[in-house]
């Protein structure tokens, strides 16, 4: 397999027993995406045709990232070290069209405990919902088939997971909700990186 990008043009060769891909196109962006969404589809029909072993194929596509690395390229560090949700995520991309993303922070507010000589963060039902208004902005509800979201930070209890779910699952029609908590302390207090998946168009920057 050979790729190429210069002058914002591509390039892609990827020799497989039978046949060969070559690749050449001025718009490299809208190029990745639409092979992507070719080797999805074909991946589909390939399922329903060959037996378990005869994946080898898809799992070489599968390993190049085509287009892939297009739609994650927003996402966290943490969350694209994190290969269990990185398949989660894959996942749901062939079951649906596309997805939306949103990254919001929330900064915590700090009580002092004299009597310990103690600072502790405190978070309210109030900064959960405007942390999940923050994500939903100029979203529908009534598009979202599933909620992905990564929650990262120092200070996050079962508690205030618990609330957060619950909220965000009142807000959506209580689609199914996969929730990813990351222990690290950032200075904005907590970021919320979501993903609302559905029958989207692609965004401008994917075309």
């Amino acid at each position: 397999m050979a790729r190429s990008k210069e002058d914002n043009k591509l390039r892609i060769k990827i020799d497989f027993d039978g046949f060969r891909l070559d690749v050449k196109s001025d718009n490299p962006n809208r190029t990745l995406n639409e092979l992507s969404k070719l080797i999805i589809s074909k991946k589909r029909l390939f399922e329903t045709m060959a037996p378990p072993d005869g994946f080898e194929l898809f799992e070489t596509l599968d390993e190049l990232d085509i287009g892939f690395d297009l739609r994650t390229s927003r996402f966290s560090k943490e969350l694209k070290d994190n290969p269990k949700s990185i398949e989660t995520i894959r996942n749901l991309l062939l079951k649906y069209k596309n997805f939306l993303y949103r990254k919001e922070s929330l900064d915590l507010k700090q009580e002092i405990d004299l009597n310990n000589k103690k600072v502790r963060m405190v978070i309210e039902k109030k900064d959960i919902n405007s942390l999940i208004n923050k994500v939903l902005f100029d979203i529908s509800p009534k598009s979202i088939k599933h909620t992905f979201i990564h929650v990262i930070g120092d200070y996050f209890t079962k508690d205030h997971q618990s609330m957060l779910l619950d909220e965000l699952k009142k807000k959506t029609g209580f689609v199914n909700t996969t929730f990813l908590f990351t222990y690290k302390k950032i200075d904005a207090g907590l970021v919320a990186e979501t993903l609302f998946f559905g029958d989207y168009p692609n965004l401008p920057e994917e075309e």
